[in-house]
Formats: structure tokens, C-alpha cells, sequence
């Protein structure tokens, strides 16, 4: 009732494990990492765990076969309202409704699909749209305009996931 973390990772739980039935009763459960075992199905793991916000699954074998990552986030999403991270990734949230149309380029850069922040595989991902400048040039969205990006995001007061679509 009180554990907050708990990683089972690599210890051959399957959906037929009573142990996915019984982690309902961790009602405090904020981190769960299923990582390398035999889970085929999400629908399996209980949606009474309203307080997660991290949930790995990676490496499960059959894993929701046929399903694409979007979908995933959807299903997941839906089903722990709380969640943030997903296999290693951060989830999209909320659309950001920001104009990012004061900056010369930012449409087209914000478009780009050759850095880290368009699949989230790093967690630091582009801080720009945090407010703050991005550090390293790789998770950048736009590293040319990282200082202008980050004053507009800080002027708007606003919080935003670290990927938008929204111009």
C-alpha cells in the first residue's frame, strides 16, 4: 500500500502471473517497471493505479503485437490519467497552443525529424519549450533560436510538453 517503486524486471511474469492481479492493492504505486518478461496485454495491468506516472514495458514479448507507439501512448494514457513516462519516453500530454510564428524559421525547425525530442528518447529533450535555453545542440529543436524560444515560452508563463505541433 505505501511502496512507490517497484521494478520487476526480467523475472518472467506473464499474463497469466497472479502478481499482475495483485498490484492493484498499490494504490501509491508511482514508478512500475515490467521490463523484460512475457506481458502480452496492457488491459492486464490495473487502471487502479491512478498516481502512476512511469510505466515500463520494453522488451515484453508479443507485446501488443500490431499496435503502433501512438496507439500505446492513447491506450496508456487513458488508462493511468497520471502518466508521463512510457517505456522510456515522455508522453505528449497536451497539444501547446503557442505562436511560435514571431521567430523567423521556428515553423520549419519545430518540424524537423532528425533530433532526439521527435521520438522523446532522452528525458532532458529540448528545454526551449521549458523556458529554459537547451544546453546541448542534439536534443534542440532549433538551437540557432534557442534563446528567443525560451524568452517567449517564459513571457507566455506556460508549461509545455516537450513536443508541440501547435503553431
Amino acid at each position: 500500500q505505501y511502496l512507490r517503486r517497484l521494478i520487476v524486471d526480467g523475472c518472467g511474469i506473464t499474463d497469466s502471473s497472479p502478481f499482475l492481479r495483485e498490484i492493484e492493492y498499490l494504490t501509491n504505486l508511482q514508478i512500475l517497471s515490467l521490463a523484460e518478461n512475457s506481458i502480452q496485454s496492457l488491459s492486464l495491468i490495473s487502471a487502479s493505479l491512478k498516481v502512476l506516472s512511469q510505466l515500463d514495458l520494453r522488451e515484453n514479448e508479443n507485446f501488443e503485437t500490431g499496435k503502433a507507439q501512438h496507439e500505446l501512448d492513447n491506450i496508456v494514457r487513458t488508462r493511468f490519467p497520471n502518466i508521463k513516462v512510457f517505456n522510456n519516453r515522455n508522453i505528449v500530454l497536451q497539444p501547446v497552443s503557442v505562436s511560435y510564428g514571431k521567430i523567423d524559421g521556428i515553423k520549419q525547425a519545430m518540424a524537423r525529424t532528425d533530433t532526439v525530442a521527435d521520438e522523446n528518447e532522452d528525458r532532458g529533450s529540448c528545454s526551449c519549450l521549458e523556458g529554459a535555453p537547451c544546453e546541448v545542440e542534439y536534443t534542440c529543436k532549433d538551437w540557432q533560436n534557442r534563446f528567443k524560444i525560451a524568452e517567449l515560452r517564459e513571457e507566455e508563463g506556460q508549461k509545455s510538453p516537450l513536443r508541440t505541433n501547435a503553431f
